[in-house]
């Protein structure tokens, strides 16, 4: 999709209806047919966005979900953009229109459970060529201490012979540590196949009062194929809560009780 950075900003609405029928008995809670209707303009008046989604979800008593959508899209490009390289040249250009429909089916198992899992599948056209995406993630956690989790992405993407064909691949393993009730360790890498690049992403946080965190973050970026850094940064975060109606209240009693003495 072209980035929002190429819009000149936009005017737009979303519409949303949903019918539930519920389930008296059997692993089903309830069936949710629904639609929806998205659209943006420009400031001028063009149409730029438009999409309406059909989408049937289904909602298992053990919190599993199921849902399908069948979505037409239309676009109008206010630029010229690459849909294989954001940073190459520009193959679509500006003012062209583009009518395509797809499907996506997606499934989320027990989130109950100590091993959790999500799947989804999308297909169909694509601008002027065809797309097919997997996308899944694993999740286990070992209570209380914390979790590990693997996310993967691939999109295969085929154009006309003039535009190419591509595949794009990301895969993202997380690690979330409680060490106690105050102490958190969070460690995040992705690989983007697309740009080459891994991303590994640490933060530590210490709690030390409600809703009060610091915060050490650090961040490096890695050419992929030879694993060599590109950049990285070491960022520290503080916050406080600065509870306002308890202090207008601590105010507020010692006027009382000086108007008492008084």
């Amino acid at each position: 999709m072209p980035n929002t950075a190429v819009y000149p900003g936009s005017v737009g609405a979303v519409l949303n209806g949903e019918y539930k029928i519920y389930q008296k008995s059997g692993p089903i809670v309830v069936m949710s047919p629904g639609v929806s209707y998205d659209i943006n303009y420009l400031p001028d008046g063009t149409l730029t966005d438009r999409n309406v989604s059909l989408k049937y979800s289904i909602k298992f008593r053990n919190t599993a979900m199921l849902i399908a959508t069948g979505k037409n899209i239309f676009q109008k490009l206010p630029q010229d953009f690459d849909v294989l390289d954001p940073e190459g040249d520009s193959t679509l250009l500006k003012g062209e229109e583009y009518n395509w429909n797809e499907f996506r089916v997606e499934f989320t198992s027990n989130t109950r459970s100590l091993f959790t899992y999500a799947l989804s599948t999308s297909g169909g056209e694509f601008y002027n060529g065809n797309r097919i995406s997997v996308a899944g993630l694993l999740s286990y956690r070992f209570q209380p201490f914390g979790s590990i989790s693997l996310a993967a992405d691939y999109n295969h993407i085929i154009l006309p012979p003039e535009y190419g064909t591509a595949t794009f691949l990301l895969l993202s393993p997380r690690l979330d540590l409680t060490f106690t009730d105050k102490l958190f360790l969070t460690t995040f890498v992705q690989y983007n196949d697309r740009y080459d690049n891994v991303n590994l992403n640490a933060r530590f946080q210490w709690r030390y009062k409600p809703a009060s965190d610091f915060f050490i973050v650090y961040t490096e970026n890695y050419f992929a194929e030879v694993f060599t850094s590109k950049n990285r940064a070491l960022v520290l975060k503080f916050t406080y809560w600065l509870n306002l109606y308890k202090l207008e209240y601590i105010v507020m009693s010692r006027l009382v009780n000086s108007c008492d003495r008084l």
